[in-house]
């Protein structure tokens, strides 16, 4: 515990509950829908801010997140990030249809009831307008929504991570800071409905538990993405990604769901599968390599990440 103390985990781990967990009780008591949509993007920075006040105010250290993009050098890695998030997403929603094959609409419901009246009076089929709408949100969508997550990956994948890969491991501290980026998010769960909705089974317990197990499954897919090309920008942009498209898995329903616990989106248990699957093969196959790739001391600059002996995911050369 002491050496955690003097690299200054706790000090964040203290900071990002106590701002995070303020901002979400805070706003609930107001009560007002636009404070709480509000909230909803603000305590994403959070975890930024408290690396910010871990190193920069009472440390007085470097952060040693890497904040270059080179794209130039890393954009095979970008378009894996795109495609391979977008494809991801899409076998998740697929697979809860194909669970669940009574709940989908092939007239999309659920969209149709967000067109406008007069678009429909003028006998217009709601379902023309999916295909576009699914495209903005694969090609647009992501790099705005990035500005939004790109918070939330300073604290867990670019500052937490690392700090607590150097003192357990990687696999502990994948499977570490997955689960204390859900647990932030309790407070969401239990007074917003954040991701299951609200009146589920097992409310709000069971929501809780999924969601750390969600947490913990996407963090090992994001990071994969920041150690392979070791900039915050890349997995910032697969987060982006999820943020965009995985709520279009909803307009597929005949409705508005009376809870999310199971699906379509990928936070859901059923949907979820696939995402779940794909990490474990990250998590034991995957050559992330035993040592720490970052220096928190230091500047960072790009080095070829040493490689385990496992073919998958190998790549030659250098960045």
């Amino acid at each position: 515990m002491k050496k955690i103390k003097r690299n200054g985990v706790l000090l964040f781990l203290i900071l990002v509950f106590a701002l995070g967990w303020a901002l979400q009780f805070g706003f609930y008591f107001i009560k007002e829908p636009v404070a709480i949509l509000i909230a909803q993007y603000l305590i994403s920075y959070i975890p930024l801010i408290a690396v910010l006040l871990t190193c920069k105010v009472f440390r007085k250290e470097k952060t040693g997140i890497s904040m270059e993009l080179r794209f130039k050098k890393t954009w095979k890695t970008f378009f894996l990030a795109w495609m391979g998030t977008f494809s991801l997403v899409a076998v998740c929603t697929v697979f809860y249809y194909f669970v669940f094959r009574g709940e989908y609409d092939r007239n999309c419901g659920y969209y149709a009831q967000f067109v406008p009246q007069n678009v429909l009076d003028m006998g217009v089929n709601p379902v023309d307008f999916v295909p576009l709408d699914l495209l903005q949100n694969f090609v647009l969508a992501p790099f705005y929504h990035l500005l939004i997550v790109v918070g939330e990956e300073f604290g867990w994948r670019g500052y937490l991570m690392p700090q607590l890969e150097e003192r357990f491991g990687l696999k502990k501290a994948l499977l570490l800071t997955g689960a204390i980026s859900g647990v932030w998010r309790f407070p969401q769960i239990v007074l917003y409905g954040y991701a299951y909705g609200e009146g589920y089974p097992g409310a709000p317990f069971l929501g809780l538990l999924l969601f750390v197990v969600y947490s913990v499954a996407i963090h090992i897919f994001f990071t994969y993405f920041y150690y392979k090309t070791q900039s915050i920008w890349i997995s910032s942009f697969s987060a982006g990604i999820v943020y965009s498209c995985a709520p279009c898995a909803l307009y597929f329903l005949h409705g508005d769901p009376a809870n999310t616990l199971l699906g379509p989106t990928i936070t859901g248990a059923v949907a979820m599968v696939p995402l779940v699957v794909v990490s474990i093969l990250i998590f034991f196959l995957s050559p992330f390599g035993g040592q720490a790739r970052f220096d928190p001391q230091k500047n960072m600059k790009y080095e070829q990440p040493e490689y385990s002996r496992t073919a998958l995911f190998r790549r030659g050369g250098k960045h």
